[in-house]
């Protein structure tokens, strides 16, 4: 009977800096979370191939 080889498990963990977002002006951009207002369909129905089955398509 042949043994087998096995692969040992490894993991390499990099160090990334953050990205920079490049402004022409100097305001400051604030960030906020969505709320569940943002995902009512009268809100997301522009996105919609067709109302019937509510399916958004991305590439």
């Amino acid at each position: 009977m042949k043994k087998k080889e096995y692969i040992k498990p490894q993991m390499n963990v990099f160090k990334a800096d953050m990205q920079a977002i490049l402004a022409s002006t100097m305001e400051t951009i604030q960030l906020k979370r969505a709320s569940d207002a943002d995902y009512k369909d009268e809100q997301v129905k522009t996105f919609w191939d067709s109302e019937e089955t509510k399916t958004i398509w991305a590439d």
